[in-house]
């Protein structure tokens, strides 16, 4: 999803550096200074950090269209131990996320297949392994047309995401720019989403 984003801030700011880290220790990383800006969920508050708000995000069951659960507008949360899935590995925030609302349901996820990468997760949803749980409006802004999105209820897995940066930090013209580069982006995928 950031990949167009950091192409045209790259050709509009060509002589800006960017370095793109995926962690699951953003706080931490944007505290001990080791980054400068983050995306993340909504941390707990902290006066070192300030957040700005993105968007919420829900999660959705994406499957193979040729599937007999293609056909279902939606699917509750508890129905999803009876469905073969492929995930990211417990440490993953997406994974925590999914694993924490299956166990206040009762029961575990089990995933045939377990991979680090968004890519490898697709093709084994479109090879037919099994289902895959992953944010609405990523989904939704690839261009796959071999997966449709089925709505997980009672309840469904949702999340707040920010952008987050040390309070005293000094933020020049560069990173005040991308800020407002992701902020828009962000607001048009949303925009593109509803209107589709």
């Amino acid at each position: 999803m950031f990949n167009s984003l950091l192409l045209d801030f790259h050709n509009t700011y060509p002589n800006v550096s960017i370095s793109l880290i995926e962690t699951s220790q953003v706080t931490d990383q944007v505290i001990e200074g080791k980054i400068d800006i983050g995306v993340t969920t909504s941390p707990d508050p902290d006066e070192r950090i300030m957040q700005i708000p993105l968007f919420h995000e829900e999660f959705s069951l994406a499957v193979l269209k040729e599937t007999t659960l293609a056909k279902k507008k939606s699917v509750p949360l508890s129905d999803l131990q009876e469905v073969n899935t492929v995930l990211f590995p417990p440490d993953h925030q997406c994974r925590q996320l999914i694993d924490h609302h299956c166990q206040a349901g009762g029961f575990r996820m089990k995933p045939k297949m377990e991979t680090t990468t968004l890519s490898s997760l697709l093709t084994m949803v479109e090879k037919g392994i099994g289902a895959t749980i992953l944010p609405r409006l990523l989904i939704e802004n690839l261009p796959n047309k071999n997966i449709q999105l089925i709505k997980i209820t009672n309840p469904t897995p949702s999340q707040n995401i920010c952008l987050i940066y040390r309070t005293d930090k000094y933020l020049g013209f560069a990173a005040k720019t991308f800020i407002q580069t992701v902020e828009d982006y962000i607001q048009a995928a949303i925009k593109n989403t509803i209107i589709s």
